[in-house]
C-alpha cells in the first residue's frame, strides 16, 4: 500500500536545518539555532521506526538488509561528494597545520565514527580548536550508528516477543520506552560530569531518536481530537522557536534541557500539521518551505564547509554580511543540485535497475542478459557505497601525499642554526650567522597533529578523570628533583626544564591536570562558570599530598590565564573582584602549604594567552605575515589581573618569574614569532621548540630564587 507523503514533516526539516545554518553564520542572531540537530533527530527516529514495525507486526520479521540498502542510497553518494570536494578546498585553502585534523576527520566521516573523533579530541589538549570543515558530521555518524543498531534491535524485540507469544504495539512501546528512559537518564548524568564528551556520545544522543522511535509505536494507537491536535501544532511550533532564542551554549547540553525542543518536535509530529487548516500548518506545508526540507539534507552537507572556507579565505572569525549572503546562496545552489544530481538519482533510479522480474516467452539473449546483470551490480547498494567510499579514500589519500611532500620540503628547509627562538635574545648568542628565512612550523605541524608527550593521558591527568598521573624526565638517579605542578602551562614549559636537567643534572616530575591550577580552592569551576570542576577539587588534594611526599628540591607552579566565567555578566566589576580573589586565594593556599611543609616553590605569572586566536593558523593562512598576526594578537590578547602576583603579595615568602617577555618581548608587541620559531601551538601554550628555546632565559631567572639546584 503507498503511503501518503506528509508535507508537514518536510517543513520540520526546514526549520531544523534553517535554524542550524542561520547559527553557524550568526550565532549571535539565534544563540540556540543548534537545536535543529535535535529535531533531525527526532524526526529520523520517527520515520525509521515507522516503517520497521508497521513492516514487523505486518509481516512478522524485518529486512534488514533492505533497510540498509535504502541508507546507503539516500545517504553515502552525497555525503562522500561533499567529502571529496573538503579534501581538495582544504588543500586549496587551509593552512598546512589543518590538514592531518581535516584528512582523519574526512576518515571518520565516511566511517560514521565523525562523533567519536571529536569526542576524543575534546579531551586531547592542545588539539586543534579551530573550526574544521567536517565538524557537522558528527550529527550525521549519531544517526548513521542508529541506522545500523536500531533495525536488529528491533529484529531483536521480534524474536523475543513470537517467542513469548507477545504481539502487538504495546510490546514494542515498552521496550522502546525502557531504552529511552535509560538513554535519558546517562544523558543527564554525563552531561553534567563530562559535557564535552556528552554533547558527542551515541549513547547520550540516542535517546532523542527514541524519542521519535517512541512516538512511531503509540502515535497510530491513539485518537487525537482535532482541538488537541491544534494545541500540539501551535505549541510545539512556539517552543521550537522559544528554544531557538533562549537555550543558548551556557546551558549543559544535552543534558534535560535538550528535552524542550526534543518534546516539541514530537508534538509537532503528532499534531498531522498537514491536516489542519490552521495558518501555521500552512505555512509549514507551503512549497518554499517543503522545497528547503527536501533538501535539507544536501543543505546541511554544504553549508558548513562554505562557511569555515569563506572565513579562512577572508581570514576572519565572523563573516560579514555581504559573506554570509554569497556563502548562503552558495549553499542553497549546491543542495539543490546535489538533490536533483545525485540524491535522486540514487534514490529513484538505482531501485529500478535493481531487477523487476518479468515473463517471457522467448529467452533474452545472453547479451541482453549480461548487460541487465552488469546494470544489476552498478545499482546495488554495497557497491554504490564501495564506490563512493574508494573514491572518498582516493582524494584523501593524494591530500594526504601532498601533505607530506610540502612537509618534506619545509623539513629539508628548516635547519637548527637558522630556527633560535627566544635564543636570539640570549647576550651569547651570535646572530651573524642566522639565514634570511621564512618561517617554516613543520615538523611542528606534525607535532600540533601528534600531541607532545607532556599532554598526552600518560603525564597530563584528563580534565574530568580522576586519574592521578606522573611522569619524569632529566636524571632519574639525581639528588636533585624539580617538580613541575598545576595545569597545562605548568606541562608547557617541559621542555624548558628537561634542557635545564640535561644541562645540570636534575630530575625533572611533571604532576599536572588539565585545566586544573594548584589550588585549595573549594569553590573551582570549570571554563564555563557552570559546572562545579568537583575532580579537580579531588586532583589538588591528592597532588598536594604527592608533593610532599616526593620532597623535591624545587617546585614550579604557573597557572593559565583564567577567563572569566560566562556566568559573569562582562561589566560585573564586583562579580570579577570576587573571581580574581578566590582564584588568588586557592593559590596562597596550596602554595602556602607547600612552603610550610619547608618546600622551596617558585611561581611563574601567567604567560600572555589570547582569545579565539591560533598561532600556527594565522601564520600559515595564504598572504599572512607576521605583522598582520601580531596586529590580531593585540587585539586578542587576554587582559585579566595577575591571580601569581595577588597571591604573592599575601605571601611574601613566594618568589614569583615574569616571563611575559618570551611573547610579548621588551623591544615590541606580542609577536606569533621569534627567532624563526612560532610562539604558541594555540593561542596560549608554547610551541614545544620555542619552550626549548627560553631554558636560558629561566635558567638566568632561577639562580637568584632558588640557588639550592646549583649547589
Amino acid at each position: 500500500m503507498k503511503t501518503r507523503r506528509r508535507l508537514d514533516i518536510q517543513g520540520m526539516r526546514a526549520i531544523a536545518v534553517l535554524l542550524v545554518v542561520a547559527y553557524h553564520v550568526r550565532p549571535d542572531w539565534i544563540p540556540g539555532g543548534f537545536v535543529g540537530v535535535d529535531i533531525f533527530f527526532v524526526i529520523s527516529g520517527y520515520l525509521i521506526t515507522a516503517g520497521l514495525v508497521n513492516e514487523a507486526l505486518a509481516t512478522g520479521r524485518i529486512n534488514v538488509v533492505k533497510f540498509w540498502g535504502r541508507r546507503v542510497r539516500r545517504l553515502i553518494p552525497a555525503s562522500s561528494v561533499v567529502l571529496v570536494a573538503v579534501v581538495v578546498g582544504t588543500v586549496l585553502v587551509l593552512p598546512l597545520t589543518q590538514w592531518v585534523t581535516v584528512f582523519t576527520q574526512t576518515a571518520a566521516s565516511a566511517l560514521s565514527v565523525q562523533n567519536w573523533a571529536l569526542l576524543f579530541s575534546s579531551v586531547d589538549y592542545l588539539h586543534p580548536t579551530q573550526p574544521s570543515p567536517l565538524q557537522h558530521f558528527w550529527s550525521l555518524s549519531v544517526e548513521e550508528q542508529f541506522y545500523i543498531a536500531w533495525p536488529f534491535v528491533l529484529w531483536l524485540l521480534v524474536v523475543v516477543a513470537h517467542r513469548r507469544r507477545h504481539s502487538g504495539r504495546k510490546y514494542f512501546a515498552y521496550a522502546v520506552g525502557a531504552m529511552l528512559v535509560a538513554s535519558l537518564v546517562f544523558s543527564v548524568v554525563y552531561s553534567f560530569t563530562n559535557p564535552s564528551a556528552a554533547y558527542f556520545s551515541t549513547f547520550s544522543r540516542a535517546w532523542e531518536l527514541l524519542i521519535g522511535a517512541a512516538l512511531a509505536v503509540v502515535l497510530p494507537r491513539i485518537a487525537l481530537g482535532r482541538r488537541i491536535s491544534a494545541t500540539l501544532l501551535v505549541g510545539g511550533l512556539v517552543v521550537i522557536a522559544g528554544s531557538a532564542f533562549l537555550i543558548d551554549d551556557t546551558f549543559v547540553f544535552p543534558g534535560y534541557i535538550a528535552l524542550v525542543p526534543t518534546l516539541a518536535a514530537a508534538a509537532l509530529l503528532a499534531s498531522g500539521a498537514s491536516e489542519h487548516s490552521l495558518l501555521p500548518a500552512r505555512l509549514l506545508t507551503l512549497r518554499p518551505v517543503t522545497w528547503v526540507g527536501d533538501i535539507s539534507y544536501s543543505l546541511y552537507l554544504w553549508h558548513w564547509p562554505l562557511i569555515v572556507f569563506a572565513s579562512a579565505m577572508l581570514g576572519v572569525q565572523k563573516l560579514p554580511f555581504w559573506a554570509v549572503g554569497i556563502v548562503v546562496v552558495l549553499a542553497l545552489s549546491l543542495a539543490a543540485l546535489s538533490k536533483w544530481l545525485i540524491e535522486d538519482r540514487f534514490i529513484k533510479h538505482a531501485p529500478a535497475l535493481s531487477g523487476v522480474v518479468q515473463l517471457r516467452l522467448e529467452p533474452e539473449p545472453a547479451h541482453v542478459r549480461r548487460a541487465a546483470h552488469r546494470r544489476r551490480i552498478a545499482a546495488h547498494p554495497l557497491t554504490i557505497g564501495v564506490s563512493f567510499l574508494a573514491v572518498v579514500a582516493l582524494a584523501l589519500g593524494s591530500g594526504v601525499v601532498r601533505y607530506e611532500a610540502v612537509a618534506a620540503e619545509q623539513r629539508r628547509a628548516a635547519s637548527p642554526e637558522n630556527y633560535p627562538g627566544y635564543e636570539i635574545y640570549n647576550p651569547a648568542f651570535d646572530p651573524s650567522g642566522l639565514s634570511d628565512v621564512p618561517v617554516t612550523p613543520i615538523p611542528l605541524a606534525v607535532d600540533l597533529a601528534a600531541i607532545p608527550a607532556q599532554f598526552q593521558p600518560d603525564c597530563l591527568s584528563s580534565a574530568f578523570s580522576d586519574d592521578f598521573r606522573e611522569c619524569s624526565y632529566g636524571d632519574e638517579d639525581s639528588a636533585t628533583t624539580v617538580v613541575l605542578a598545576g595545569d597545562s602551562h605548568s606541562s608547557m614549559f617541559v621542555p624548558t626544564f628537561e634542557s635545564l636537567a640535561r644541562q645540570h643534572g636534575w630530575k625533572i616530575t611533571v604532576i599536572a591536570k588539565g585545566s586544573c591550577s594548584l589550588s585549595t580552592s573549594k569553590d573551582i569551576f570549570f571554563g564555563d562558570g557552570t559546572t562545579s570542576f568537583e575532580q579537580c577539587i579531588r586532583w589538588n588534594a591528592k597532588a598536594l599530598q604527592r608533593i610532599e611526599e616526593i620532597d623535591p628540591s624545587l617546585v614550579v607552579v604557573s597557572p593559565v590565564n583564567q577567563s572569566y566565567p560566562e556566568n559573569i555578566e562582562p561589566d560585573d566589576v564586583a562579580g570579577h573582584e570576587r573571581f580574581d580573589r578566590v582564584v588568588a586565594d586557592g593559590y596562597r593556599g596550596a602554595l602556602s602549604g607547600l612552603l610550610d611543609a619547608g618546600l622551596n616553590v617558585v611561581a611563574v605569572k601567567e604567560t600572555p594567552s589570547f582569545h579565539d586566536f591560533r598561532v600556527p593558523d594565522c601564520i600559515l593562512a595564504p598572504g599572512a605575515t607576521a605583522a598582520e598576526c601580531s596586529k590580531k594578537m593585540g587585539e586578542t590578547r587576554e587582559n585579566f589581573p595577575s591571580r601569581v602576583l595577588m597571591a604573592a603579595q599575601d605571601e611574601p615568602r613566594l618568589p614569583v618569574l615574569d616571563l611575559d617577555e618570551i611573547v610579548c618581548p621588551p623591544d615590541g608587541a606580542c609577536t606569533p614569532v621569534v627567532g624563526n620559531v612560532l610562539t604558541l601551538i594555540d593561542g596560549n601554550h608554547l610551541t614545544e621548540p620555542y619552550a626549548r628555546s627560553v631554558a636560558w632565559l629561566v635558567d638566568e631567572k632561577l639562580k637568584p630564587v632558588a640557588p639550592q639546584l646549583y649547589r
